[in-house]
């Protein structure tokens, strides 16, 4: 009988009832080799089994099968539009104020609805349309939802993947509360903090990746499904509850691990050239011994939502890099397509005759036939023995030129240039470079350097991120340490560490970290960074460590194990 386990309610802090069991509809819903039809079929079953609470989003792409999905039971008379319950988001690259209400409105058109029970804002970080990072305060896009549901096109508003600092600081800002913080939830994810902070203060948490009995702990779950008999079976849980040493025994399985990768995805930014780079990258230079845990390295990264991979010749890691890469693919975690490829041509190689074979050589050991990014990794020039060379950089970038010609390299740029070398390549060349990679951190803010290449359109890369507050050879004593206290008062109002705040800083900055580790724990919070943003003041108490301190001279790149001219 259709609605014999028809979910209960829960009443939500603005008076509205939410069914405490909602149909996910998200990624994944429906498998690749089916139609988006099965949506449809999806929805439809579901209310017909009882469900009356559905849950979509515009970067879903299936409101409009959604949609159909509602308008045949209400045909069918299983049920009318009052008695269900309907959730849509809002993408991240409509959170100004004035465009939340036309997103709403097209989300709707697609629904073929008059409102929706509750919008949320699928994540408070903002992307341009081309998926670049942009830099909307979510304070603005709040605002944008209370114009919503004033105008009537939404009962109730609320957040997703919002942490706990982010509630506090909405709830203190802005006139409505939310009423739902949507968040992965599941027995190795159980987020019990957040969801006793939701608790406290009114607002309920619904689950995504569930399959957990998650309504003992208050959190309404939205499992996904195709299969007609799966979502008979995932609402026909109302005539039974678990014991606390039941609840005690799922809730012992947690991990702090995600299930979904994708909510960690760093944005990207669109190069000069028209394609796009995420803004941050795992970074692959390091010792001898790190050479032989990259291949795990940068599977873990992969695995953690990282979709850039830098390394270079010069690093002697390349195959390893490339056998991460292989075992991603293999695994099915991502395509060559999704990711984007750094490498480097060292200073050996500058003849424009000799930049192809090089890359060729490099393509071989990572196992690819082409990068996304081949820099020229210094503008002075070297034999093989490592002396010096008298090899002009304009002859090496039209070995460049050639490459990226070749389809070789998708996009091709420099590595520690300055801007007067830039300004001749864009000058005498064909092609401007689309990155220059160099060295940027709290010690080397290089604050003209970057404004130079951001006036000419060319993205800046920023390795050693983390500058004197990682252990270096040189002896140093310039702050700040990871411990510094201006750095941890940031990272306490954020609730992240201070390395996430410095990171954070240099993607505030418009540029693209690369941190290095070959230590899981350490990959996975180096990307966990885009649900905040700094503020001007925390951006300016950074600024003051600037000593114009390298941490790496050029000069003193020959003393270090990973130099191609030293023996091991």
């Amino acid at each position: 009988m259709a609605g014999a386990s028809r979910a209960p309610c829960v009443e939500l802090n603005d008076g509205n009832l939410m069914p405490i069991v909602a149909l996910g509809t998200g990624r994944g819903t429906a498998k690749e080799n089916e139609s988006v039809d099965e949506v449809r079929k999806s929805v439809f079953w579901a209310l017909e089994a009882g469900y009356r609470h559905i849950d979509t989003a515009s970067v879903y792409d299936d409101e409009e099968q959604v949609g159909q999905g509602i308008a045949e039971a209400i045909q069918k008379n299983i049920v009318t539009r009052e008695e269900i319950f309907v959730t849509t988001k809002l993408w991240n690259d409509k959170h100004r104020r004035e465009q939340v209400v036309p997103a709403l409105q097209e989300s709707l058109r697609r629904l073929g609805l008059s409102y929706v029970d509750l919008y949320l804002i699928h994540f408070p970080v903002s992307t341009k349309e081309d998926g670049s990072a942009d830099y909307v305060d979510y304070l603005e896009t709040w605002k944008g939802m209370e114009d919503a549901k004033q105008l009537g096109l939404v009962k109730s508003i609320g957040v997703s993947n919002f942490n706990i600092e982010q509630l506090q600081r909405l709830m203190a800002n802005s006139y409505t509360r939310p009423v739902v913080n949507e968040v992965e939830v599941s027995p190795t994810f159980t987020q019990e903090s957040m969801v006793a902070f939701c608790r406290q203060n009114g607002i309920v948490v619904m689950g995504y990746s569930p399959f957990g009995f998650f309504i003992e702990r208050g959190v309404v779950p939205i499992p996904k499904s195709t299969n007609q008999k799966r979502i008979e079976q995932n609402i026909d849980l109302f005539d039974f509850s678990l014991t606390e040493q039941e609840v005690a025994v799922i809730s012992g399985y947690n991990t702090n691990k995600r299930a979904l990768t994708w909510a960690l995805q760093a944005p990207v930014t669109l190069l000069n050239d028209g394609n796009k780079m995420p803004i941050l990258a795992l970074g692959t230079a390091g010792s001898k011994d790190d050479i032989s845990r990259m291949r795990q390295a940068v599977y873990w990264a992969i695995e953690a939502g990282y979709r850039h991979i830098d390394t270079a010749e010069l690093y002697r890691d390349e195959e390893e890099v490339g056998l991460g890469i292989a075992d991603a693919i293999k695994k099915g975690l991502v395509t060559r397509e999704e990711l984007f490829v750094t490498t480097k041509l060292w200073n050996n190689h500058h003849a424009r005759s000799a930049v192809i074979p090089a890359l060729q050589e490099s393509l071989k050991r990572l196992g690819l036939n082409y990068v996304d990014l081949y820099l020229v990794h210094s503008p002075i020039a070297v034999k093989d023995d490592g002396t010096a060379e008298d090899i002009d950089y304009l002859e090496t970038w039209r070995g460049m030129e050639d490459a990226k010609k070749r389809g070789l390299a998708k996009s091709i740029g420099v590595s520690n240039f300055n801007s007067e070398q830039i300004a001749r390549i864009i000058k005498e060349c064909e092609f401007k470079p689309a990155v220059n990679q160099i060295e940027v951190n709290p010690t080397l803010s290089q604050e003209p350097l970057v404004a130079y290449c951001r006036s000419v359109e060319v993205a800046v890369m920023s390795y050693s991120p983390f500058g004197f507050m990682v252990s270096r050879r040189k002896q140093d004593s310039s702050p700040p340490r990871f411990d510094d206290p201006e750095l941890t008062k940031i990272a306490q109002k954020y609730g992240k560490s201070t390395s996430q705040i410095v990171l954070r800083y240099l993607i505030d900055r418009g540029t693209t970290p690369i941190p290095k580790s070959t230590n899981k724990d350490r990959i996975i919070q180096n990307i966990d960074i885009f649900d905040f943003s700094l503020t001007d003041e925390d951006i300016a108490t950074i600024k003051k460590f600037n000593k114009n301190t390298r941490v790496l001279d050029l000069i003193e790149w020959k003393d270090h194990a990973y130099y191609p001219f030293n023996k091991p």
